[in-house]
């Protein structure tokens, strides 16, 4: 916190805060309003605390705030599948998932990731859809997808009646299909228009979407994931941390895959 925390009573100058910004993070000072500002544990590392902000954020907001009948909604006792699990995002959600009591949490992901996943006490299954989908088709209560690998077919083919699928991007058309003029492939807006308006039993999430809408909501989320944190129930899996001449070349290696868990930008490093 700088010079004007002094103007709000919750805080003050050198406290350690926290807080969502959709672009600018990787940056020394960041001018954001204090409303937005949630307090870091003394005890937590930064870094970890950097990881909690977006990565398990959606991670948590995926499992207990995207589908629509989510205050009453338990994942206790439930079959959770989670595609493309290796990635940060998907590795957050495996401890959340346990923390919420599900009985089984699948996950896809390429073989030379399944022992990273079963360390975290998931069910590794094939990454394509044709190898994985045999195993848990109709059994499903819960599915959150990432990949969009055949149009969420599969991910929603994977839930037993009254189960849900939980669509939060679509990096296997991303990946492999070139940009359109608006930034994204146009089979992968016409994915996401399939999902938000025609798909049954699904929800579509974004993040940032979901803070504007209910950012008192998102502030107490991020508050009790930094608990669980300094508790240690929940642990990121941070593969580095880069100083702010060497962001370039992180965004690279997250881009081609070579990164399994976050990076950490430390400006002052």
């Amino acid at each position: 916190m700088g010079k004007s925390a002094k103007k709000s009573e919750r805080f003050q100058e050198g406290d350690r805060v926290a807080a969502l910004t959709r672009t600018g993070g990787n940056a020394r000072y960041a001018n954001v309003p204090i409303s937005r500002l949630v307090r870091v544990p003394g005890s937590v590392d930064s870094a970890e605390a950097a990881c909690i902000v977006t990565t398990f954020a959606t991670a948590y907001q995926v499992l207990h705030r995207a589908r629509p009948d989510s205050e009453t909604h338990s994942l206790e006792g439930k079959h959770v599948l989670i595609t493309g699990g290796s990635g940060p995002t998907g590795q957050a959600m495996i401890q959340l998932a346990h923390l919420a009591g599900a009985s089984k949490v699948y996950s896809t992901a390429l073989e030379k990731y399944h022992g990273m996943l079963r360390h975290l006490g998931a069910v590794p299954l094939p990454l394509t859809t044709k190898d994985w989908l045999p195993e848990v088709e109709g059994e499903m209560d819960f599915v959150a997808d990432s990949l969009c690998q055949d149009d969420f077919a599969s991910p929603h083919a994977a839930l037993k009646k009254g189960g849900h699928l939980v669509v939060m991007g679509v990096s296997a058309i991303n990946n492999t299909e070139s940009r359109g003029m608006f930034g994204q492939p146009v089979s992968a807006k016409l994915a996401m228009f399939k999902a938000r308006n025609v798909m049954s039993n699904t929800t579509v999430f974004d993040l940032w979407e979901s803070f504007e809408r209910k950012p008192e909501v998102y502030k107490r989320d991020l508050e009790y994931l930094l608990t669980l944190l300094e508790k240690e129930k929940i642990k990121p899996n941070l593969a580095g941390r880069v100083p702010l001449y060497d962001v370039p070349e992180a965004q690279k290696k997250i881009q081609e895959g070579k990164i399994r868990g976050m990076l950490v930008c430390k400006p002052w490093k």
